[in-house]
């Protein structure tokens, strides 16, 4: 299997270097490495950072001075050297076999792999679970509403990352949703039906700081995405769809999302009346049979946070 190349941006993130650093350095193989990036912190950050380090030849550390997020992360994959790159953030926490089980998911037509990921606030209330669109054609009709291909969630294979110009200024502060339109143009973009990430959404955090800078970054990336968005190949791949997700975890979630996305106003435009009108059936039939607990909290907290994001 491929080695991975750590990821991590770091700004003054001392008080959750202690808790989550070791954890992040479990994911990875004894042949990987973590590159992080120190953007100028002002607290002990890069001291923590380094004392880890020492003892820990996986780790690669770059100081720099201020230079935001974009290009810190920009800087940390010139300074990898293996062709998958996983990102991470240190005030997130990750399930011991997130990356394992990216890893087995690897293919050469693939350009990113993201995971199933739960909503803490501020590192504890659980507001629930957001289930991951798994393949291709569900993966690309979700970036309309870009919520369920979470930024700390994913893998990717750096050589199509690079061959789309990496991470750009221009898209910050959704250079995450702006990266992932482009890898579609170059390979897959699919998930794994597994919790690897355990998303904290914090008071201070860049996005909840930046959501209304965020919502019309996102509107400029997504009116661009759609002009080669196939809706016909997506839709035709609905019956295909559905019968991956009869099988697997949060399979009525996922099926349930899956109309969701395909309902959004931008795709009703591109689908028309007639096939529009059969989805919000299948939403409507697949809504009147009883729902477990699980999907009860994923899909009322996922109204909640399209509240949020809107």
């Amino acid at each position: 299997m491929p080695s991975i190349s750590g990821i991590l941006p770091i700004k003054d993130g001392q008080r959750w270097i202690a808790r989550n650093f070791p954890r992040i350095l479990v994911n990875l193989a004894v042949d990987d490495e973590l590159v992080v990036i120190d953007d100028g912190s002002t607290d002990a950050s890069y001291k923590m950072v380094m004392s880890f380090a020492e003892s820990d030849e996986r780790i690669i550390v770059r100081q720099t001075k201020g230079i935001g997020l974009v290009d810190s992360l920009n800087l940390g994959i010139s300074a990898s050297k293996y062709d998958w790159l996983a990102r991470f953030d240190i005030d997130d926490f990750y399930s011991r076999d997130r990356i394992s089980l990216q890893r087995a998911r690897i293919e050469n037509s693939v350009s990113a792999i993201f995971c199933d990921y739960r909503i803490l606030h501020n590192g504890k209330s659980n507001l629930g679970l957001i289930p991951s669109p798994l393949n291709e054609y569900a993966t690309r009709i979700s970036l309309l509403r870009s919520q369920r291909t979470a930024h700390p969630s994913v893998i990717i294979n750096k050589s199509k990352l690079l061959k789309v110009g990496g991470y750009l200024q221009n898209e910050y502060p959704a250079e995450d949703l702006g990266l992932w339109t482009r890898l579609a143009s170059v390979g897959q973009l699919v998930s794994i039906p597994h919790e690897g990430l355990y998303y904290n959404l914090r008071k201070g955090s860049i996005s909840r700081e930046n959501q209304d800078l965020i919502s019309n970054k996102r509107e400029l990336i997504i009116d661009k995405f759609m002009k080669n968005l196939d809706i016909d190949l997506i839709y035709n791949s609905l019956n295909a769809t559905e019968d991956i997700y009869s099988s697997i975890p949060y399979g009525r979630e996922r099926t349930l999302l899956h109309y969701w996305d395909l309902l959004h106003s931008k795709s009703r435009e591109l689908l028309g009346h007639k096939r529009v009108r059969e989805i919000e059936v299948k939403l409507g039939r697949s809504l009147l049979n009883p729902l477990n607990s699980s999907s009860v909290l994923s899909l009322a907290f996922y109204r909640g946070l399209r509240r949020l994001y809107k």
